[in-house]
């Protein structure tokens, strides 16, 4: 069951109702792959890819560490002009605040 859904350019977002955060999406080819799925370039491919699971966050120590339980979720492009990078915005149960996009993958 779904407790939160948000659609980006040819992506799409999903909190679950136990809180795990999940992607599914089209990549048009992984070498322009914008990090935007926050999941490693090596779990995906070109093309679709199926429902995966969100893991792993990047805390802000810089640590690899488990996910927390999520509450939000937002897909979107930047509108400012130039930019055009994909990112994803996820909000845990605390309020804090995970993106993933064009920032270094």
């Amino acid at each position: 069951s779904v407790a939160d859904v948000s659609a980006g350019a040819h992506y799409t977002l999903l909190i679950l109702c136990g809180g795990s955060a999940a992607v599914m999406g089209n990549i048009k080819r992984p070498q322009e792959y914008q990090g935007h799925f926050a999941l490693g370039c090596q779990n995906l491919s070109g093309g679709a890819n199926s429902l995966s699971t969100i893991d792993l966050v990047v805390n802000l120590n810089g640590d690899v560490v488990d996910a927390p339980t999520f509450r939000k979720v937002f897909a979107g492009v930047e509108s400012s002009e130039g930019s055009g990078q994909m990112h994803s915005v996820f909000i845990d149960e605390e309020g804090h605040i995970y993106a993933a996009g064009n920032n270094n993958k």
